[in-house]
């Protein structure tokens, strides 16, 4: 996954798997994406995005589907589990939550 800071800093690689953008901060200083059963929060500071901050935020069941959402505040997720004769709508707190 790429994301695109700006024509004056260019662009940055972030994964080398790809991954889904989730949505940014309130902010705008972190990015949160998903890269298959994880939530990853990238920080992004003035001049460009610090790769060494990326952290795994929150863990997904692998019985997810589709997409999955970050509240505002960055310290729950919303994801649908189950199949298809069954889903639950459930909310995940971070790994990072009280730090």
């Amino acid at each position: 996954m790429n994301i695109n800071a700006g024509t004056r800093l260019g662009r940055y690689e972030i994964t080398m798997h790809g991954g889904t953008p989730i949505r940014w901060s309130n902010d705008s200083s972190k990015l949160y994406y998903r890269d298959g059963d994880s939530i990853w929060v990238l920080e992004v500071g003035a001049d460009s995005p610090s790769l060494g901050s990326r952290k795994t935020v929150f863990q997904l069941p692998g019985d997810t589907r589709g997409f999955a959402d970050v509240f505002p505040d960055g310290a729950k997720a919303i994801v649908i589990r189950g199949g298809l004769i069954y889903s639950d709508l459930i909310v995940v707190q971070g790994l990072l939550a009280g730090h």
